[in-house]
């Protein structure tokens, strides 16, 4: 895959205080070896920063962005206990920065499935403790 300069990044601005206390909220049910799927925002990305802590989350989602990297890097993201597709993370496409980009390129445990796969309620079904959260 050849990444070009006309690629558009994006970042998330900041999180309001009652994004971030809804993330508190909601990431207080996210427990280790759980399987996530999350949509798109502020409160979403909020609720992955929330996360570092937790160890071996699995990740089946439509989009893979720069706070899904941050897990992975600190280790809380591994798919490890993922009983469909163990060790895989499962997106649809992925949108962020330079830094996000980078890693897809190089990165070998990131599978990126159509947009009918990962939704898909007989794949869904396969995953134990499988936390899903959308807005």
């Amino acid at each position: 895959m050849r990444c070009g300069p006309s690629r558009k990044t994006s970042s998330e601005a900041g999180t309001t205080k009652s994004a971030a206390r809804l993330a508190r909220n909601a990431a207080e049910i996210i427990g280790d070896g759980d399987c996530l799927q999350i949509g798109i925002g502020k409160v979403q990305s909020a609720i992955l920063a929330q996360l570092k802590d937790r160890r071996d989350l699995g990740f089946q989602s439509g989009l893979i962005s720069d706070a899904v990297l941050d897990l992975i890097e600190c280790g809380a993201v591994t798919g490890a206990r993922k009983t469909f597709e163990p060790g895989r993370l499962v997106g649809g496409l992925y949108i962020g920065t330079r830094r996000l980009y980078d890693f897809m390129h190089r990165d070998g445990t990131v599978s990126l499935r159509a947009a009918n796969h990962t939704p898909a309620t007989p794949v869904m079904a396969r995953i134990d403790n499988f936390v899903s959260i959308n807005s």
